[in-house]
């Protein structure tokens, strides 16, 4: 990890020819977030210009996606069978 002016990189992965998705932890305000972001590569292909492209929320927002992101790609997430939703019968 480094740490940058707006936050902390994490990651990314490249979408296109000229685009990354960039993972970024950065705070606001006091609260932490995680930001995941369209980067757009520059005409030199040496940096990375933000895109507004993108979504910055807290991390328990994150995890509460991960299961859903998860059902989209016809995945399960390790651990989820731990939580119930509610349509389950326990007894």
């Amino acid at each position: 990890m480094t740490d940058r002016d707006d936050g902390v990189f994490i990651g990314e992965v490249r979408k296109n020819a000229s685009e990354v998705v960039v993972v970024r932890q950065t705070w606001y305000e006091g609260h932490d977030l995680v930001d995941v972001r369209v980067f757009v590569v520059d005409a030199e292909g040496q940096g990375h210009q933000p895109t507004r492209k993108g979504v910055c929320a807290k991390p328990a927002t994150w995890r509460a996606l991960l299961p859903v992101i998860a059902e989209a790609l016809g995945e399960e997430v390790p651990g989820d069978d731990e939580e119930s939703d509610g349509d389950e019968d326990d007894g």
